[in-house]
């Protein structure tokens, strides 16, 4: 009884489960690396853990221009990134490294409202 009772504490108050959109998911995920100036916006660039938030959406945006493809995409991609996977430059992933799978520990759900958000807010203009 108290084994599940501390499970299901953990599980209440998982980062992951109180995400109930996609900005509070990035915010409590993606942002540890990718910041959401563009790179022009951005005076030391010594600092990027990753890629600008905006330029990364805007990048698969222009491969998967419908909110379902670019959604499935993003889904996917987070969950098990790979190089050939990657919709990025080589010279990016050399610079930045592979992004690490983020999306193992998240829910279908809370990958797919992410990725909905990105495609509707991020990176638009």
């Amino acid at each position: 009884m108290r084994n599940t009772l501390t499970a299901a504490l953990l599980i209440m108050t998982s980062p992951f489960t109180l995400a109930s959109d996609g900005e509070s998911i990035y915010k409590q995920i993606c942002s540890h690396c990718h910041v959401m100036q563009m790179g022009w916006e951005i005076k030391d660039k010594t600092t990027l853990k990753a890629p600008p938030f905006p330029g990364v959406t805007k990048v698969v945006r222009r491969i998967y221009n419908n909110e379902q493809q670019f959604v499935e995409f993003v889904s996917n991609y987070i969950k098990k990134p790979t190089r050939v996977r990657s919709r990025t430059k080589d010279a990016v992933i050399d610079q930045f490294g592979l992004m690490p799978n983020i999306g193992a520990n998240m829910s279908d759900e809370e990958r797919e409202i992410v990725a909905k958000w990105m495609f509707n807010n991020v990176g638009i203009n």
